[in-house]
């Protein structure tokens, strides 16, 4: 029997608060990467939030779901400003393993320089 049971892992990414300026205005265009990594930490699926226009509080309410049946290493969300040509790097927060499975309800977390 080749059955396997599906575990699904739904996120959401509310809000981002005092986010570094990134551009000429004073503001940013940001938005949210999400990536999850497999045990071979190669990328398995990649998702992303709407980019919020000038602001350093971006407000996304965005919930993703992802299927975690296979072994996965680590969720890591990372917000970028947008920009014509490109993006700049704002921040990334890591969910690791242990954090994934506990099935946390709600957390806030800082984001990181890597």
């Amino acid at each position: 029997n080749n059955s396997k049971m599906s575990s699904i892992f739904r996120i959401t990414v509310h809000e981002g608060k005092d986010l570094i300026s990134k551009d000429k205005n004073g503001l940013s265009d940001p938005y949210v990467s999400i990536h999850v990594i497999n045990n071979h930490n190669k990328v398995e699926t990649k998702r992303k939030t709407t980019i919020k226009k000038k602001t350093l509080f971006p407000s996304w309410e965005e919930t993703f779901e992802f299927d975690i049946s296979n072994m996965i290493q680590s969720i890591e969300l990372t917000c970028y400003d947008k920009d014509t040509i490109g993006r700049d790097f704002m921040g990334v927060v890591k969910l690791d393993n242990d954090l994934i499975l506990s099935g946390a309800d709600h957390k806030d977390f800082e984001l990181q320089k890597k």
